[in-house]
């Protein structure tokens, strides 16, 4: 029994180290425009990390995450009962799973941005692809702003 233990267990980490190995480290924002998509593109090691809410969460837990020895959840606890109620990290990276749950309860729970720092801490935490958050980031805060806060001189990228 103790050999079918030890085999059982090289497998999950061989699986793991597969998984590991096949993370894209970034994805397009309209990947994970849904929360499905979302939780689809960590199940399906395009990333690491994302951001769930509300009611399905606990439909998709029983058929999609709670079997998979890959990924976990972690709750988000909301300052009050919301629209969704709690939210949910789904990672396969228990590091970026608390550096994003560090980020909401900057905002009681919430994923949201006041500032260009924000947004691109946000896109960043959440493994999307540089352009995306670039065009995020100036389209809510202003031509430039991206660069500015990364330091490019905006002058010259024009």
């Amino acid at each position: 029994m103790r050999r079918h233990d030890k085999k059982k267990h090289m497998e999950k980490v061989n699986r793991l180290f597969e998984q590991r190995r096949n993370i894209n480290e970034a994805i397009h924002a309209n990947e994970a425009y849904t929360d499905f998509d979302s939780m689809m593109s960590v199940l399906n090691g395009k990333r690491s990390v994302c951001f769930l809410l509300g009611p399905n969460v606990e439909k998709w837990y029983n058929q999609y995450i709670k079997d998979n020895d890959m990924v976990d959840l972690l709750k988000v606890k909301r300052d009050g009962p919301g629209i969704y109620g709690d939210a949910y990290i789904l990672y396969s990276d228990i590091n970026k799973a608390k550096h994003l749950h560090a980020i909401t309860m900057k905002h009681d729970g919430y994923l949201s941005d006041d500032t260009p720092e924000e947004a691109i801490e946000n896109g960043e935490a959440l493994e999307y692809v540089e352009s995306d958050v670039k065009e995020f980031t100036d389209s809510h805060y202003g031509a430039g702003s991206y660069d500015k806060v990364k330091n490019i001189n905006y002058e010259k990228t024009r």
